[in-house]
């Protein structure tokens, strides 16, 4: 089976590492796999050799937006008259629509399928903008799947859409055998530029409450971001009087190694689809806090088993929940054991054979 994956780039970001993950899984298990993305920005997650790497245009920073989107197609189009695949996987929504475009201009009939990485709800403070609501309750009806992240997602829209699955995101590295030594840390990771998204103005309110009690912790944020997104977080950790409790770090290419050395990871944020970074965490022996909107973590966490929910935008109850844990060593203990144990579902061999059986099962149609 020849199968093209189309995603922004290989730099950073759980889409990213997602979209590397399969296409190594896929490659392994003995098919083509061509992946296409900007190739000219740093790659964080290398692809296996035996993935075919394809760019697109080079001169994007030198192209009108709309112009290097119209060139993308041609040169995705141009590739597939000359490759047939047997299928075309959109990493997100703008690349499923050029996927879509791309096989429309060829002429040829080739299944395409919407890998969706965000969730299809969004709280009434934070309301999804037109293009997003077109890409997932309209665009997607012209694929042949729209694959979604959890089963809350698909209940969002099974009325109206006959063609969704649920397909959650891969663990991007491997599991620890067991928890490793751990430090005083409480540990939380995301785009800076992403804030409002993330929660991060809530999990630092929450620290606020509470960092006077736990003298020997510290919380660290690790993300990326430009100097402005810096100076915002930097002004909200002044404005809640933590500078000296809590730690920014840039975003690295060795955040397995916080992961290991934190004993707390906490998820703020407001609405998030599928915890990538959550399911990282717990794979390294962290104990988890998550915030839940509307039973997506809940598919990750058993609360109180592997990790402890919390209501999200409630900073009261987040602080409560990471004092807990820091207080209560049998707790915390059991749940980084319970976590190692309970990730295992979400491996990337596992994933590679799920998206195998989808793709086949389209194809022969």
């Amino acid at each position: 089976m020849k199968v093209f994956i189309l995603t922004q780039s290989l730099t950073d970001g759980g889409a990213q590492r997602g979209a590397v993950t399969l296409a190594n899984g896929l490659a392994q298990r003995g098919h083509d796999v061509f992946v296409f993305a900007d190739l000219t920005q740093k790659i964080t997650y290398q692809p296996l050799q035996m993935v075919h790497l394809q760019s697109y245009n080079s001169n994007k920073h030198n192209l009108h937006k709309k112009i290097y989107s119209i060139l993308t197609v041609l040169h995705i189009r141009r590739f597939i008259n000359d490759e047939h695949p047997d299928a075309i996987i959109g990493i997100e929504d703008h690349f499923a629509f050029v996927a879509k475009l791309a096989v429309l201009l060829s002429g040829l009939r080739i299944p395409i399928f919407f890998s969706d990485r965000n969730s299809l709800e969004r709280p009434a403070g934070m309301p999804m903008p037109w293009n997003e609501r077109f890409y997932k309750f309209y665009f997607s009806r012209c694929c042949s799947v729209h694959t979604v992240l959890t089963q809350a997602d698909k209940k969002v829209v099974e009325n109206r859409l006959k063609n969704v699955v649920v397909m959650p995101n891969p663990l991007g590295i491997d599991p620890c055998k067991e928890v490793p030594v751990k430090s005083h840390s409480i540990l939380s990771v995301g785009r800076l530029g992403a804030w409002h998204y993330k929660g991060f103005d809530i999990l630092i309110n929450a620290w606020s409450k509470i960092e006077s009690d736990f003298p020997d912790w510290t919380l660290t944020l690790v993300g990326g971001g430009t100097e402005c997104d810096v100076r915002r977080i930097r002004q909200m950790m002044h404005d809640a009087g933590v500078e000296g409790r809590m730690n920014l770090v840039p975003f690295t290419q060795n955040i397995i190694n916080y992961y290991r050395e934190a004993s707390v990871f906490v998820l703020s944020s407001r609405c998030e689809g599928f915890g990538q970074v959550l399911i990282e965490a717990m794979s390294q022996g962290c104990a988890c806090v998550a915030c839940d909107y509307k039973g997506r973590q809940k598919e990750i966490i058993e609360d109180g088993t592997d990790g402890l929910i919390c209501e999200p935008e409630n900073a009261d109850m987040l602080s409560e929940r990471i004092a807990r844990l820091i207080k209560d060593n049998a707790l915390r203990r059991k749940i980084q054991q319970e976590a190692i144990k309970s990730i295992t579902r979400f491996s990337p061999a596992a994933y590679a054979e799920s998206w195998e059986k989808l793709l086949i099962s389209q194809i022969k149609r």
